[in-house]
């Protein structure tokens, strides 16, 4: 095969090959592969930034919403029959990310009754020094996001103002 001269940094493309001929490095001809596979997200550029706010969003967004689980059981701890409810965290943000926006709100939360807990005579089983326990524990993971996501917004704008 009759390789033709390129400049530095031109890419040529072999119509029957499954690689691209590129000469970077003076008389060094590298071999690239040619994707045929569908778009996949760039992790290490700006695509990748941009990845990284829609996760750190989703957390965002799921730590909110285990907020107001914990919060509703310290509501009703004296609630005669109610049940301590944790929210899947993990199983959320799947929910958040597989599901546009719109989808989301109509979606019923992960949630589930914890299992194991003493009941009292009246039949509740939530424990007031555990939840607000578990709420400190989760305004503390929310605090870390938001920082996280505050950080990479940070980058961006040093990115676009230079």
């Amino acid at each position: 095969m009759l390789v033709q001269p390129l400049r530095l940094g031109q890419l040529r493309e072999d119509p029957h090959g499954e690689v691209a001929v590129t000469r970077r490095f003076g008389h060094i001809l590298r071999k690239l592969p040619l994707t045929r596979s569908a778009y996949q997200a760039d992790t290490n550029g700006m695509s990748g930034i941009f990845y990284q706010l829609d996760k750190l969003g989703s957390a965002l967004n799921a730590s909110e919403k285990s907020h107001r689980v914990v919060s509703q059981n310290i509501a009703n701890v004296n609630t005669p029959g109610y049940k301590t409810k944790r929210l899947e965290f993990e199983q959320l943000i799947q929910q958040l990310q597989s599901s546009d926006s719109k989808n989301s709100a109509q979606e019923p939360l992960p949630v589930k009754d914890l299992a194991g807990l003493v009941d009292r005579v009246d039949g509740n089983n939530v424990n007031l020094e555990k939840e607000v326990a578990e709420l400190k524990k989760n305004a503390l993971e929310f605090q870390a996001f938001s920082h996280l996501l505050a950080s990479r917004v940070s980058t961006m704008r040093r990115a676009i103002s230079g």
